[in-house]
């Protein structure tokens, strides 16, 4: 009996060790590769102080776009989306520093909305040389493509139970709108910049392929549906990059507290497909299509697949918009004047210079230039959380001379009363002497 006891004991114990394993190799995986950086990296752990130290510094004194607004006194006819350069940032995911640097979703993403970033630059691609199937996830590459990342902070080959763009999505949904960040009510950018898509994935032709990764991703942003600028309230259907003009020229107020999604893939496949779930539908997710004119970015493209075939968005590199020309300015800015314009570096590790930055944004109208998290010092984006820039507010008013201004509405006069035809009731003549007595 008592060896029976015994046994029943040590069999008990060793299933609460393995319950206990699993369990903490399950936290493990949700909770990514932090807590066993912060024991075993040393790198890890004066990367995240820096960026936390950032963090604090440029958290204190930013207001929301209501502040901007009271402040600037900008007209209520000039107060289109499209009339505001926006902070943004890229790798919002990522540590840095940029070679062999650290993924650490949860701190990432709230220090790059605590400083005031309201637009995330999401670059999405896939590890292709060991993972059976080409699942969508975020990376950072440097310009020839090699990944960038510490191995110690990555998941390899990602799946829809381990996906750091999911992780993205979770954080952001937890306090891009909350108490944890100064300016919540704030628009939200969410740039989808993808990099590639599968020709296959081994059992699939490339349409069906693509279909499915475009699917992944967009399970993946499931989180930040609730706050999704699809169908306003106020009225307006902004899915399927239905309404792209309209977008840019709504108020920015239009937008507060809400997730726009703009994309530089064409999603337009999803439009002929039947059957496919809202939730696996990344073309009805998509507000706003980002095409190019001179630099091609990944999946982007020189045409439009909207209705009008016009171009409403562009993703250019910063280079190209430094050899325009001062006579071909105007056309320039002509488009900047109602098409929303993101600019990158063609070497994403590179940091854009302020003068580079000030003669972009204040000379030609570029709406964004993301920074990274990480950067400080002499050579950095320090001077982007200044006041002349977004140290105070994270949306800006784009010069006067560079805004949109909605048409004046022209109300008819009010007609005179001797036109009046009383509702078409038809009155007529008194004879006089017959009028009824009150």
């Amino acid at each position: 009996m008592l060896f029976k006891t015994i046994s029943y004991l040590l069999i008990l114990l060793i299933v609460v060790v393995t319950v206990a394993a699993i369990f903490r190799a399950f936290q493990f995986q949700v909770d990514g590769f932090s807590a066993s950086l912060e024991q075993s990296s040393s790198g890890y752990t004066s990367q995240l102080a820096l960026v936390q130290k950032l963090q604090e510094s440029r958290f204190n004194g930013r207001r929301d776009y209501n502040d901007m607004l009271q402040t600037t006194k900008m007209p209520p006819a000039q107060q289109c989306f499209v009339n505001f350069h926006v902070l943004g940032c890229r790798y919002p995911t990522y540590l840095g520093p940029f070679k062999n640097g650290y993924f650490d979703t949860n701190n990432a993403i709230l220090a790059s909305l605590k400083i005031g970033c309201r637009c995330l630059i999401l670059d999405i691609d896939y590890y292709d040389r060991t993972c059976d199937v080409p699942f969508p996830r975020l990376v950072v590459r440097d310009a020839i493509g090699a990944n960038m990342a510490d191995k110690t902070s990555d998941i390899e080959c990602q799946n829809q139970a381990q996906s750091n763009l999911n992780d993205a999505a979770v954080s952001i949904a937890k306090y891009a709108f909350s108490n944890s960040v100064p300016n919540p009510i704030d628009p939200l950018i969410i740039v989808l910049n993808i990099l590639r898509v599968p020709t296959g994935d081994g059992s699939s032709n490339p349409k069906i392929a693509i279909q499915k990764y475009y699917s992944n991703i967009a399970k993946a942003l499931a989180p930040l549906r609730a706050n999704a600028v699809n169908i306003l309230a106020t009225g307006g259907n902004y899915s399927r990059q239905a309404q792209e003009g309209t977008l840019l020229s709504n108020p920015i107020s239009t937008y507060s507290g809400q997730v726009l999604f703009f994309c530089n893939a064409d999603t337009s496949l999803f439009r002929s497909l039947k059957n496919i779930p809202i939730e696996e539908d990344l073309d009805f997710l998509v507000n706003l299509r980002l095409t190019y004119t001179q630099t091609k970015f990944g999946m982007t493209e020189n045409t439009s697949s909207n209705s009008s075939g016009m171009k409403f968005a562009l993703l250019e590199s910063v280079e190209d918009y430094m050899q325009i020309p001062d006579d071909k300015l105007a056309g320039i800015q002509a488009t900047t004047n109602n098409t929303w314009t993101l600019c990158l570096n063609s070497d994403p590790s590179k940091v854009t210079p302020q003068a580079t930055y000030d003669h972009q944004m204040k000379k030609i109208g570029v709406h964004c230039i993301p920074i990274n998290l990480w950067s400080t010092g002499p050579d950095s984006y320090d001077y982007m959380f200044d006041k002349d820039h977004f140290g105070k507010w994270s949306f800006r008013p784009k010069r006067k001379e560079l805004r949109y201004t909605i048409p004046a509405t022209n109300i008819p006069p009010v007609p005179s009363k001797a036109t009046d035809a009383n509702g078409g009731n038809l009155v007529g003549p008194v004879v006089p002497g017959t009028e009824e007595v009150e």
